[in-house]
Formats: C-alpha cells, structure tokens, sequence
C-alpha cells in the first residue's frame, strides 16, 4: 500500500511499469538486431569460405589433369595461400608430403610427421576420375549442374565443415580458368593426393556488422524504440497531467469566490487521493466560512442588544425621562457586566482558535472544585426556584487547570439552571472511570430533540431561535466548555429527551493516573 492506495494502482507501480517496458522493448529489439547482423556475417564468412576452398579444389584440379605427378606444384599452392590466407599441404594418399605452401624448398619432399597431419583432416582428395562436385560447383563461374551419381567412394571422400575464418576474396586473376567443361577425357594425370587446409588465423572485427544495410536497420530500429518510448511517456503524462490540470483550475476557481468549485475525482491512485482531500478541504472551507458568516452576524446581534439598551438608558437621562438613579446605574451595570462576558468569551475561543489558550494543569480535588461553582450558581438557581445540589466520590482527583476547570463546569451548570423551569432540580456529580474523571450536569429542564444534539456545542447555536439573550444566554458558554475539555485531552457529550431533562457529562484525565 502506498498511503491508502493499493499497490497495483500506485501512480508509482505505473510508472516503473512503463519504464521496464520500455526497457524490455529496447532489449529485444537489440537483441534481435544483433542475433539478424551476426546470422548475416556468419553466412557471409562460411559462403566466402566455401568459394575459397572450391578455388584452391579447382586449381589442383587442374594441375592433376595437365601434370603427371606433383612436381612443381609448389609456386601455385604458396600463390593460392597468399589469396586465402590458408595453409595448404598435399601428400599423397599415404601421408609423404607432396607440397606446403610454408615451404621454401619445392623439390623437397618427406614424410610428414604423424603430429603435423592427421589423415582425419583431409579436406579432399584431388584425384581427377573422382571429382569432389559438392566442392567443385561452389568455384566463381562454375555452372550449378546436376550431380552425377557417384562412383564407389571411399572413406576418404567425405568433405568436412568448412572452416569459418573470414578471408579475402580470390579472384581469377593468376588462377587457372575454372569455367570450363565438367567433362575430361581419358589420359595421363597425376596420382590422387591428399588436400590439407588449414584455417586462417582469426581475424579482429566488430561484434555487429557495420555494413551499411545494418547501420540503417540499427537507425530504423532506433528510431522504432524511440517513438515507441515517446508515445508511452506522452500518453502517460497526458493521463497524469489531466487531473492536476483540473485540480488547478478547480483552486483557481476557488480562489475567485466559487465556493462550490470542486476537482473531478477520476482515478483512484495518489492523483485521485490528491482530489478526494482537496474536495474535503473545499467542504470543510465552505463550512467554515458558512460558520465565519454566522458567527459576525450573531456577534453583531448580541452586541447590538446591550449596546442598544445602555445607549436608550443614557438618552433618557440625558432627556431627563429616567432619573439617575440607582435603578438605572443597576441597570447599566448589568448590561456593561454582559457585555464584559461576551467580550470575555470571544477573547477565549479566538484564543483557542488559533492555538495560544495556555493551560496549566495540574491535579486538582474534584469535590471541593465542585462545590465552588455550586455556591457561585446557588443565587441564580434560588432566584429561579431550581434545587442545585453537588456530590463527588472522596479522594477524586483530576489533573486540570483550575481555573480552565471552574469556567467549563460553571457553563455547564449556568447553562442547566438557565433551561430548568420552576420547581425542577440539577445535580453536579464527580467519579472516578479507570484512568478518566467523569463531571456530570443533570437537569430536569426541557430536554434537547435528538435532530438538535449535533449542534449544541456549536458557537451562537440555540434549539428556539426565537430565544432573547436573557432567557438564552450568548450561545458561547458549550462551544468553551468542548475547546477546554479538548485541550486537556478529554471531550464532553450530550444525552437528551424532550420533557424529561439532560445530561451532560465532562470526561478528563485523572490526576494521579
């Protein structure tokens, strides 16, 4: 796997594919060049080895016809190897050295020694009544005629493989005329003899034939290679190249107010990954500026409010319709102490927001925590006639910051009072779960319908819109409370039910854990 995407679909796995079949192309079409270049040279080297000897087959010949024996035979083998390059012996059918082209004496003769020869190595037997034709037709200008059934044969006759070492070219010049008729009457001639040859000492060429034929079939096939490889990396690069282009084009959308821009998700690969996490963003950017809307305008309305009132307070004093009074200093006390909290609020979720609200925790004694926010309340829940009671398991310790502790509990506390009618009680409980501290606020107010729940700790959110500021709050008290449990490694959730009361509960670290 590569991020989530499976191997076989990785944008990488397709590439390092191209790239070995590329590769397996190239070695197989230089394989088969050179395989073509040397099967030619091969053919080219034994039909030019082939000619050669039928040459040096022909021109004894000859002489065995024109000549009763071997003497004098010497200059025409010595001119015969200067233009094969071959070593060429004849001895006669016992093995005595007739001629060498390596000799210097013509009239000499001796046994060859039986580790200068082997009679295994006879290349032909140059004996007129018996023409070697297999040999004969492959002389230059000799016509291709039938062979003629041969006569008993010995086990001297058998021609071997001709040598493969490449030689020059001989020519007719100097040689006795081959084209002449396969027919011979019947005379004197020279006794039959062996025909040594020995190969020409190899030669330095190149691995592949450079001739011209194959140095265009190397630029053909190059250039085949190449256009292949060109059009499998443009037809890669126009298939990854296509989403990002899209992708950009959806950004640049984007950044001209489309908030609705989104990429086309087209293959699933890390291209499609790329996609997939920029629509996400695109969503989440759009809620968030949907977020960002609402949230000037609800700050704009609940600052609107108190302004609003204190400012109507002063014009009628200053008319002298209100008295000033303690009445109306009580009054503007009260509006300037809630503004003062909004202001306060804001300042903490901007805070959070951007990653600067500083905690400093340290472990802290629920129950006597508790008890603290339950006498700070114990005046608004008595002016309401709502019972507010505290318990906590003893020894319960939480590792928080005290004062961050204190403002999320007395949210969740002012908030339960707040929606508690007449009558109706709320209850603040602490207890130990394995390595967590659970706070619990229990009302018996109205309840949260459950299509509600989602959104109670989102900020300015109230479940009656129609709400005032007095009977709702500023809808910023449980948005803090889920930033602090959060930046303490705890959460905060919700249960409900229309009629029946809430529960919120603040799960945190414990102390000594």
């Amino acid at each position: 796997m590569t991020g989530g995407v499976p191997l076989h679909r990785s944008l990488v796995t397709r590439l390092i594919a191209m790239s070995l079949a590329v590769c397996a192309v190239s070695v197989a079409a230089t394989a088969w060049l050179v395989v073509r270049s040397t099967d030619a040279a091969i053919d080219e080297v034994n039909g030019q080895t082939l000619r050669d000897d039928a040459v040096v087959y022909d021109a004894l010949l000859d002489w065995s016809r024109e000549h009763t024996d071997w003497a004098g035979v010497q200059p025409v083998l010595v001119r015969l190897a200067d233009r094969t390059g071959y070593h060429i012996m004849l001895t006669d059918t016992e093995g005595t050295l007739l001629a060498d082209s390596a000799g210097s004496d013509p009239a000499g003769a001796a046994t060859v020694p039986s580790a200068a020869v082997n009679l295994a190595d006879t290349r032909a037997i140059v004996d007129p009544a018996q023409v070697d034709w297999s040999l004969l037709q492959h002389a230059p200008g000799a016509e291709q005629v039938p062979v003629p059934s041969p006569e008993p044969a010995t086990e001297l006759e058998a021609v071997p493989v001709p040598s493969t070492e490449p030689a020059p070219e001989v020519g007719p010049t100097d040689l006795p005329d081959t084209d002449r008729p396969t027919e011979y009457s019947e005379q004197s001639h020279a006794p039959p003899a062996r025909l040594f040859i020995t190969g020409r000492p190899p030669v330095a060429s190149t691995f592949v034939d450079l001739s011209a034929p194959s140095r265009a079939r190397i630029a053909g096939l190059a250039a085949l290679v190449l256009a292949l490889a060109a059009g499998a990396s443009v037809a890669v690069g126009v298939r990854i190249t296509r989403p990002l282009r899209e992708l950009a084009a959806a950004a640049r959308r984007m950044t001209d107010g489309d908030d609705d821009a989104r990429a086309v998700v087209r293959t699933r690969d890390e291209i499609g990954d790329v996609a997939v996490a920029f629509n996400s963003l695109a969503e989440r950017r759009g809620e968030q500026e949907r977020l960002r809307r609402a949230m000037v305008g609800d700050v704009a309305h609940e600052l609107r409010t108190p302004l609003s009132s204190v400012r109507g307070w002063l014009e009628a004093a200053q008319d002298g319709l209100t008295p000033t009074d303690g009445r109306l200093v009580d009054s503007l006390h009260e509006e300037a102490v809630h503004l003062q909290s909004l202001v306060g609020d804001l300042q903490d979720l901007a805070l959070a927001d951007a990653g600067e609200l500083r905690l400093h925790p340290e472990p802290v004694e629920l129950g006597p925590a508790l008890e603290q926010v339950v006498r700070g309340q114990g005046a608004a829940a008595s002016a309401k006639g709502v019972g507010l009671t505290a318990r906590t398991d003893p020894g319960v310790v939480v590792r928080a910051d005290p004062v961050r502790l204190r403002q999320a509990v007395t949210n969740l506390v002012a908030n339960a009072v707040r929606h508690t009618p007449g009558g109706g009680s709320v209850e603040v409980t602490g207890a130990r779960d394995g390595g967590d501290v659970v706070v619990a606020v229990r009302d018996t107010g109205e309840g949260i319908a459950a299509a509600d729940l989602a959104h109670v700790f989102e900020r300015f959110w109230r479940a009656d819109a129609s709400r005032t500021r007095g009977t709702g709050g500023s809808g910023l008290g449980l948005a803090i409370v889920r930033q602090v449990a959060t930046l303490h490694g705890g959460s905060v959730g919700v249960e409900s039910e229309v009629g029946r009361g809430t529960t919120f509960t603040l799960r945190l670290p414990a102390g000594d854990g």
